[in-house]
């Protein structure tokens, strides 16, 4: 097993970043890479920043992982 290490994901929304994330997830069971999920970071800017929002969450499919 791989760790992926060094990526970025930049989106407007945060329903989009949760669609990047499950394509990360599926790419990551193909090439059996799994993502360390204890050094990620979810960053908000703008003027909606303060707004809740859901959680985002990756490796939905075994131990969900939310940020």
């Amino acid at each position: 097993m791989c760790c992926a290490d060094d990526i970025v994901l930049i989106s407007h929304t945060v329903t989009v970043m949760q669609k990047m994330l499950d394509l990360c997830d599926v790419f990551a069971a193909d090439l059996v890479v799994r993502f360390n999920t204890t050094k990620s970071v979810a960053i908000r800017i703008g003027p909606n920043m303060m707004l809740f929002v859901q959680s985002l969450c990756i490796h939905k499919n075994s131990q969900n992982v939310c940020m």
